[in-house]
């Protein structure tokens, strides 16, 4: 099994983080630069 990841433009990452990562927080980190961003957990 082969599995692809896209090209980063960067090496900001944004981990998947409780209770921080929603959906403004993670708009926020795209525009200062974070390559790629997660979701909360679910439970």
């Amino acid at each position: 099994m082969s599995r692809k990841f896209p090209k980063l433009n960067n090496k900001a990452i944004l981990s998947p983080m409780e209770g921080v990562t929603d959906v403004a927080f993670r708009e926020l980190c795209k525009k200062y630069g974070a390559a790629l961003t997660y979701t909360e957990f679910t439970s």
